[in-house]
This record gives C-alpha cells, sequence and structure tokens, in this order.
C-alpha cells in the first residue's frame, strides 16, 4: 500500500485520515456505533473537536512539556463518565481500530496515552518495571495495549518516560529484563525508533520535534502497514468517527466508488444501514448503485428496508440479478426479510425468476430457516408462485423443505402449505427420488405420515430401485417402517442389487414387521445373499443378541439354510438349544463340517459340553462315528474334554469305544476324568471282540470318503494373475467362495493310478494339518486338470522378500526364523519331513509371519525307509551331505541341515554356493564339509544355530524343537534387554 507523506499534527483530521486510509467501511461503522448506545454523537463530536483544538493551540509549542500542559487542560472532558468508560475500557485490548479485517491507527489516542504514561513514569520513575510483552499485550500499571500499534505506544512513552526522568535527574533506568543501567551510559546510545534516529543527549528537543512534527507515527506506518494488520488480533473497536457518514462525504471529496477489500462501496454499506441522508449524498455525485461487490451482492441486495425504496425508487432495478442470477428477491427470502420481499414485490419483482441452479424464490425461502419462513412461502404462493417448478437436479420447494435434516413444527407447516397450494406429492427428482424417499431418509415421521395420507405412493423406486421403505429399514426407523407398511409399501421389492428391505434389516422389530407383512426371506440377492446369510454373518463376528434374535425369526419364517454350511454347526458351538431346533427342523446336512479342522455339528456340542444340543442331534439320527482331522469321533472329544453326561448320551446311543484316532488312541485312553473311565469301561467289558483298525491304513472306503470330503468343484474357483511358475506347475492368484486363494494347476496330464492315489493320499496329509506356521490346504479339484487350492499369502516367497531391496529388521528376521522352526517342529511331530526346505518354500503373509508350504512329497514315516542316491528329493544346494551317499536314508536331521542353508539365507539374503561352476562342485563341497561364510552382522547365537544345524554330522544337529526353544530363549532375553535399556533411560 502507497503510504502518505507526514504530517504535522495540525493538519491531522480523523474523517480525512479514514479516507485517506481507503477506510471507507469505517465511515458507515462510525456513523451507526453510536446510535447502539455506546456514546452519543454530540458527546463524542465535542470530546474530539477539544482533542484537536487543544492539538492545533500547541503547534508553535516550543517545549513537550507545553503539550503535556495543554493536554492536561483538556482532562476534565476525558474523564467525563461515559467518555472516560468507554475509551479507558476499550483500551484494555489496544489502540487500532478494527472492521472487516482492516485496521485504522488512531493517532490522537496514541498522543493521550504517550502523555498519560509519560505522566506517571515522571512522578514514578521506578515504574518503568511494569514494562513487559506477554503473548500479545504490552503493560505498564493499569493501562494494556495489544498488536503493534499497542507496542509502538508503549516504546514511545517508555522513552518519553526515560527523558524526563534523565530530565529530573535520574541516576538509573531499570530495563524490560530487570537491569539497571546508568542513565549516562543509557543516553549515550542512538536509537532506532522505527526508522526515526533519537539521539537521548538532547532528549527533549528530539522528541518534541518528532511528536509534534508527526514523524514518529509516519516511521511507524512504514514498518507496520495497518492495511495488514487482522481483526485476528485480540482487539476491541474503538470509533474514533462518530460522525454520520452523509457529513463524512460533504465534509471532503472523496472517491465515492472506491471498494474496500471486500468489494464494498461506501454504496453497499450506505444503503445497509439504511441512511437516506447519505444515500441522498451519493445520488448527487451521480453514484452508481448498480455495482457488485465480490460476493455479487448489489446495493439493493444488501438494502435495509427504507434504503430499499429509496434505491427502487431513484432508478435501481428491482430484478438486477448478479452473476449467479440471484435477484434481490431471492436474496430477500434467503436472508428471511418478509419487509424487503413484500417491498421487492410491491415494486413488480419477478416472480418467475430463477438463478443458475434453476431455484425460485419458493426454493430459497425453505432454506432460510427462519422465522419467517412461513410468512414467506404463504407470501410467494398468494403471489402464485408455481410450487412444482424443479430446479437443476429436479427438485421442487417439496423437495427443498422435506430434504432439511431437523424436523421443527415450522417445517410441518410448510409441507402442508406447499401441498395444499398444488405441490405435487409424487414428483421424482433427477436421482428419481420423491419427498417421500427424502422425508423418510431425514426421518421426518411426521411428513412422512402427511404425505402417505395425501397417497404418496410407497412402491415409487428412486435410481438405485429403492422404494422409500428400503430407507426407512437401513436407517432401522421403527415408525416409519410401521407408517409405510400399512400404507401398503411391498417389502418384496429388489433394488438394483436384488436386495429386498430385508436384506438391511438389523432392528429384530423391523425383521418381525417385515415378515408379518409378506416379506420373503429366501429372496437372493445377485451376489447370491440371502437376508439370513447375513444376519448369521453379523451374529458370528459381533456375537449381537440382535442379530441372534433375527437369524431366529427369518428361521421361523422358514428361511432356507442349507446355503448356510457353517451355521448349525456354529449354533452347536454355542449350545443354542433354540437355534439348532429350528434348522433340525429345516432337514439340514446334520454331517456338516467346518473348513478349519473337519468338526461336526455333533462334534462341536460334544467339546463345548452342550448336553442338551448333543441330544437334539443325536435324536435327529447325528453319526456317531464321524471323524475331525485328527481321525477323532465325538467319543474320543467326549473323554478328553471330561463331559460324562455326553459320554453317557453317546453311550447309550451305541457309540464305538474301541475306534483309534490317528495317535492310534481309543477314548478310554484319552480319559482322564475318574467317571468317564468308568463309563467307558463298564461299556468295554460288555462288548465282544473289539474291531482292529490298523494304524494309518485307510479302507477303499475311507479313502473314498476322505477324497470326497476335500475335492472341490472346479466350476467355484475363479482365475486371476499367474504368482509364479516352476517345473511343477503355475500358481495363480484366485478365489475360492469369496475368499483369495493360491491356486497351483500342476503339469500332468495323464497320471498312473499309483502316482493319483499317491497325490491324493499326500493331499490328504496337508488337508489334516492344523497350524499357524503351515499353509493351508483347502482342497484338490481333479477336473479337467490336477491342482491344489491353498491359503494366499500376500507377500509371497521369502526367497522373493530376500532378494529385493526392502529393508528387512533383525527383529523380522528373528520372527520368520521362529515360524519356520515351529512349522518345521509341528510337521517333525506328525512324523512328516519335509524334504525339500528352502526359502522358495516358505510363504510370507502381510506381516511377514511366515509358513511352510510345497511337502507334497512328504511321507508319513513309521520307520525311516531306505532310498537309493537317485531317488533322493530335494534342492542341491539345501541337501544335507549324507543324502549324497548310496542308500541315503531321509530323516528329519536333512531337514534341520535345510533349516540351517534357510537360516544363512535369512541372514546373507543370497542364493547359497551362488559361485559354484556347476552342481558336482557342490556336492563336492558339501561332502568336504565347506560352508558359506556367516555375515559379521549377524546376532552371535543365531549364527551358532545356524552352524549347529548344517554340522557334517546328522547326530550332531539340534532337532526342531531344540531350534524352536533356542530361538524363544533368544527372543525373551532380547525382550528383557530391551526392558532394562528403556527402564534404564529413566533413571
Amino acid at each position: 500500500m502507497k503510504m502518505r507523506e507526514p504530517q504535522h499534527l495540525i493538519d491531522f483530521d480523523p474523517v480525512k485520515e479514514a479516507v485517506l486510509q481507503k477506510k471507507s467501511t469505517i465511515l458507515a461503522r462510525s456513523y451507526s456505533h453510536y446510535t447502539h448506545g455506546r456514546v452519543n454523537e454530540a458527546e463524542a463530536k465535542k470530546f474530539f473537536d477539544e482533542i484537536l483544538s487543544t492539538i492545533k493551540g500547541a503547534e508553535n509549542s516550543t517545549d513537550i512539556d507545553e503539550v503535556i500542559k495543554q493536554l492536561g487542560l483538556k482532562k476534565q472532558s476525558f474523564e467525563d463518565k461515559k467518555l472516560r468508560d468507554y475509551f479507558t475500557k476499550d483500551l484494555d485490548h489496544g489502540l487500532v481500530q478494527s472492521y472487516q479485517g482492516y485496521t485504522f491507527p488512531c493517532d490522537e489516542m496514541i498522543i493521550l496515552v504517550i502523555r498519560d504514561i509519560g505522566v506517571m513514569l515522571k512522578k514514578d520513575p521506578h515504574s518503568t518495571h511494569y514494562f513487559y510483552e506477554g503473548d500479545k499485550d504490552y503493560r505498564c500499571g493499569p493501562i494494556t495495549l495489544s498488536g503493534p500499534w499497542g507496542q509502538y505506544c508503549l516504546e514511545a512513552a517508555m522513552l518519553y518516560g526515560q527523558c524526563l526522568a534523565y530530565k529530573n535527574g535520574r541516576n538509573s533506568i531499570e530495563n524490560k529484563t530487570g537491569i539497571k543501567i546508568p542513565v549516562e551510559k543509557y543516553m549515550d546510545r542512538k536509537i532506532d525508533f522505527f526508522g526515526a534516529t533519537l539521539n537521548l543527549k538532547q532528549p527533549l528537543t528530539a522528541f518534541k520535534k518528532l511528536l509534534v512534527e508527526h514523524k514518529l507515527v509516519a516511521a511507524a506506518k512504514q514498518h507496520i502497514d495497518p492495511m495488514h494488520i487482522t481483526a485476528s488480533q485480540p482487539m476491541k473497536h474503538i470509533d474514533l468517527m462518530h460522525i454520520t457518514a452523509s457529513q463524512a462525504i460533504t465534509k471532503i471529496s472523496i472517491n465515492v466508488h472506491e471498494a474496500d477489500a471486500q468489494g464494498d462501496t461506501l454504496a453497499h454499506h450506505i444503503a445497509a444501514s439504511d441512511d437516506i441522508n447519505a444515500l441522498q449524498q451519493l445520488t448527487a455525485r451521480a453514484v452508481n448503485f448498480n455495482v457488485f461487490n465480490k460476493l455479487s451482492y448489489s446495493p439493493l441486495h444488501v438494502a435495509a428496508p427504507e434504503a430499499a425504496k429509496f434505491l427502487l425508487k431513484n432508478g435501481m432495478l428491482v430484478d438486477c440479478a448478479n452473476a449467479t442470477r440471484m435477484t434481490p428477491l431471492h436474496y430477500a427470502a434467503q436472508q428471511g426479510k418478509l419487509e424487503l420481499a413484500k417491498i421487492f414485490l410491491a415494486h413488480g419483482a419477478d416472480l418467475k425468476a430463477k438463478d443458475q441452479n434453476g431455484r425460485t424464490v419458493l426454493h430459497y425461502a425453505d432454506m432460510s430457516k427462519s422465522t419467517n419462513e412461513i410468512a414467506l412461502v404463504s407470501l410467494f404462493l398468494e403471489a402464485k408462485v408455481d410450487p412444482n417448478v424443479a430446479d437443476k437436479d429436479g427438485r421442487a420447494a417439496l423437495h427443498q423443505v422435506v430434504a432439511v435434516e431437523h424436523y421443527d413444527d415450522q417445517l410441518m407447516k410448510v409441507v402442508q402449505l406447499l401441498v395444499n397450494a398444488g405441490a405435487t406429492i409424487g414428483t421424482r427428482d433427477k436421482k428419481g427420488r420423491t419427498p417421500l424417499h427424502l422425508a423418510t431418509e431425514r426421518k421426518h415421521v411426521d411428513i412422512v405420515k402427511f404425505l402417505l395420507d395425501r397417497k404418496a405412493d410407497p412402491q415409487t423406486v428412486d435410481e438405485e430401485n429403492q422404494t422409500a421403505l428400503h430407507l426407512a429399514v437401513k436407517a432401522s426407523n421403527r415408525a416409519i417402517t410401521q407408517l409405510l407398511l400399512e400404507a401398503g409399501a411391498n417389502p418384496n421389492i429388489s433394488d438394483k442389487e436384488g436386495k429386498t428391505a430385508l436384506h438391511f434389516a438389523t432392528d429384530p422389530h423391523i425383521v418381525e414387521l417385515l415378515i408379518s407383512k409378506g416379506a420373503d426371506p429366501n429372496i437372493s440377492a445377485k451376489n447370491g445373499d440371502t437376508p439370513l446369510k447375513g444376519a448369521y454373518h453379523q451374529w458370528q463376528t459381533s456375537n449381537s443378541s440382535e442379530f441372534r434374535e433375527i437369524v431366529k425369526l427369518l428361521l421361523m419364517a422358514k428361511a432356507n439354510p442349507l446355503a448356510h454350511f457353517d451355521l448349525l454347526p456354529y449354533a452347536a458351538m454355542l449350545g443354542d438349544v433354540e437355534i439348532v431346533k429350528l434348522l433340525l427342523e429345516s432337514n439340514i446336512n446334520l454331517e456338516i463340517k467346518n473348513n478349519e479342522n473337519n468338526l461336526t455339528p455333533l462334534h462341536f456340542a460334544t467339546i463345548y459340553g452342550h448336553a442338551p444340543v448333543v441330544q437334539l442331534l443325536l435324536n435327529a439320527g447325528a453319526n456317531l462315528e464321524s471323524r475331525n482331522n485328527e481321525d477323532e469321533t465325538p467319543l474320543h472329544c467326549a473323554a478328553t474334554k471330561g463331559h460324562a453326561k455326553i459320554v453317557g448320551l453317546l453311550l447309550d446311543k451305541g457309540a464305538n469305544t474301541e475306534t483309534v484316532n490317528k495317535a492310534g488312541k481309543t477314548p478310554l485312553n484319552l480319559a482322564s476324568h475318574t467317571e468317564v473311565v468308568k463309563l467307558l469301561r463298564a461299556t468295554k467289558s460288555t462288548v465282544g471282540t473289539p474291531m482292529v483298525v490298523q494304524k494309518n491304513v485307510l479302507s477303499a472306503a475311507d479313502k473314498t470318503d476322505l477324497l470326497l470330503s476335500f475335492t472341490l468343484d472346479y466350476t467355484e474357483l475363479t482365475f486371476d494373475k499367474v504368482l509364479g511358475k516352476g517345473g511343477f506347475g503355475v500358481v495363480h492368484l484366485g478365489v475360492y467362495r469369496h475368499n483369495d486363494v493360491a491356486i497351483k494347476q500342476l503339469h500332468v496330464t495323464n497320471p498312473s493310478q499309483a502316482a493319483l492315489e499317491e497325490f491324493q493320499s499326500e493331499m490328504a496329509i496337508m488337508a489334516r494339518l492344523r497350524c499357524p506356521q503351515i499353509v493351508q490346504l483347502y482342497g484338490i479339484y481333479l477336473q479337467p486338470s490336477y491342482g491344489i487350492v491353498m491359503e494366499f499369502l500376500a507377500r509371497g516367497s521369502l526367497y522373493k522378500v530376500l532378494h529385493n531391496s526392502e529393508p528387512l529388521s533383525w527383529e523380522t528376521r528373528h520372527q520368520i526364523a521362529f515360524d519356520i522352526a515351529c512349522g518345521l517342529a509341528f510337521l517333525h511331530k506328525e512324523n512328516i519331513l519335509h524334504r525339500d526346505l528352502k526359502s522358495l518354500n516358505v510363504l510370507l503373509n502381510d506381516q511377514m509371519r511366515a509358513k511352510l508350504t510345497d511337502f507334497g512329497l512328504a511321507k508319513i514315516k513309521n520307520e525311516s525307509s531306505s532310498v537309493t542316491g537317485s531317488q533322493v528329493v530335494g534342492t542341491l544346494q539345501w541337501m544335507a551331505p549324507e543324502l549324497f551317499k548310496r542308500k541315503a536314508v531321509y530323516a528329519k536331521e536333512a531337514d534341520i541341515y535345510s533349516f540351517g542353508i534357510t537360516l544363512w539365507e535369512l541372514v546373507a539374503r543370497k542364493t547359497p554356493f551362488e559361485d559354484a561352476q556347476n552342481q558336482a562342485l557342490i556336492k563336492q563341497w558339501v561332502l568336504e564339509g565347506e560352508r558359506e561364510d556367516i555375515p559379521e552382522e549377524c546376532p552371535p547365537k543365531l549364527a551358532r544355530l545356524i552352524k549347529f544345524c548344517w554340522m557334517q554330522e546328522s547326530t550332531a544337529r539340534p532337532t526342531a524343537d531344540e531350534a524352536v526353544m533356542q530361538l524363544k530363549a533368544e527372543e525373551e532375553q532380547s525382550m528383557q534387554l530391551s526392558y532394562l535399556d528403556n527402564l534404564n533411560s529413566f533413571s
């Protein structure tokens, strides 16, 4: 901003100052200020006249004390109660006039404050210690100033006070930090004060000259632009120009067309203040009132009633529209200005005018939310405004009013006015929604009832093919749901996704309402979901009694549970007699098994000790000899858990006490509770020759049952991108029953019968395994080709992670090592050998947890089997030295060697023996006892474990369990050290 040249105090005029500072807004504000009861015009004008005359009278003074004396003579006026209260109270927050983000320096108040503080300092020189800077305030005794101008006043007053102190023989001055400085030394300095240099050796002359010539103020303005000091500073308003705007306009020549930062001209502000005299002055100056501010409002848009009449009388167009085509009448309706609306109508305002969004005055009246809304709507309807005119979104006034969020009586009255005036109840907007849809969505119960009473159609659908009933059920609004159903809403209308209202129900009471009105619980959405599936899923994930009640209500309404294979096992696990009874009535499959561990509903009820559910299942014909993954019958489970009552129920139904599980144990072998042992022994003594079942030998019938239990339907699989390729097959990302899976398509075309049986046997082993560190097999398919469906792990193989540039902390590596060890220990406990352990056969999930895979060549070992060297399987770099000998025996120790090499991969992030020119050389090195170098940064204990695992002598290697224990001990020690480090950091 270009600053005006410095001027003498004798030239200072508050009105002129305001105009020169481009503060046309202040003029209107100043005039209105005293009308609000703060101070009357006569008192304000008298006071300022006295200040100005005092300053003019002192213009020829040769000493600053004379200025003080002259001002002091007028102090009595300043102490007039109203004026004193007005100025001293506002003085608490600064000397800056602020309005709409602009500020205006109050120069004459600066003089007064400098005078008062200076006199105080003259009386008590030691009071300088009261000067300090707070966050935003500058204080001296009881006077608080704010902002840059407050700082300016205070600094000026301090200098003046120090000048007086020096003149009166003071020996030292205390600075802001409380340090005393000798006056002589202090006065030797030249002070740069806002660009003006003060020589304190001649303090009074210099200060008087700068003050009287107004250079202090002008110099400060060069450094503090008042146009850029915002109202966010903690200031109260001090209005100096307590004169009318018309007086300001006539007093001096100003540019009446000039606009402020918001684009408002004097015409805008004066029109808003209803100052007719000032408007007459502007009219006399040929002001163009058809100007718009930055918000696109003309003076007529913002005018007060009398000013609006004046502007219209003097030629301003009543329909002058802004850039958005909003007329003054639109604006009056939006602001709830009833009197203005009447004035504009009386002057012929166009009631059909639309803004750029197609809204009429009725739309705006409905948006006003004012106390005048009803009166405005009535006014426009009486003037024959069409209530059915739609905006660009297809919404009429009725849409507009029912879509408001908060309901009140006024809203209902407006709806009645519009409908009574002919508003079409069933009109649809561009999204297909009627007022009934919108009122339902906003939960306006009374309006919904009113619309239905006026025959609103509850079957109308929007662009999503949803009725108001869909919306009411989604919102769990019982009252509106009941109103719609009583009005004949069809509960079986499906939306675009094929979902009825029942699909969205989360409130049992609403489900009951829908079913009572004929809602079909067996309608499937396009994705196959039924209301029962959704309710069951919510019950299972939240264990909510509300969703359990919904499941019950749906089953009572004959919802088909056959598609939800795990509903009966879940209800049996919870011991929910009521749900189990309902499921049994629907002839559900009693032998359905969960995917995790092949438990039947009878297994679940037995394990969790729910005797009533066991009785129900047995009465319904549940199979007593069904097996889980461990080949355990329900009797095994009951014996293990010690549920004597359930053991008795099973025995009464003829459960076989001699059946052995995978470990070769009967229920009696597993029993530890006295009562259970007695029951089993008593039953055993009454039976004939026990049935012998060879361990790990399956009959043809058993093999067929087992194969069927994990053979998947190829048509349920969806194939996506290729994850990897190898000699054995191609791995795809796929989807099976809405779950991401890995699908391995095998390169097998015409396998022999023996090979096929071996493949099925190996997959049967994998399907039975349940371990967090083992990749889960979901099943196999045999047509049109051969393949395996497994758990999908997002990070892929450990090999892939090790050979990219991703950082890998030692903590993460230790966790991976621990996971591999746990997985291997689990396999060995199951008498399963991996036979091809390496980083490529270790997969990682999103949390970098490891799982073992690809032990498709594993065999259940009752005893070691001899193979020729050529028969040994695995990958050369990871194979133990003993496997290169004739008649080599693959044993658990060979897996441990591979584990050690895999740990080295994890540490070195390299492929073992990658510098070997051929495989024969690798074989030679391994047989000679050569191993890779372990990187120096490897933790010592991990390095020691690696060395133990790849020992030349197989008997010297640790077991998998020992490896797990060592890694676990290392982790616990690391956690203790971390705890101690944290503890020491606080000491």
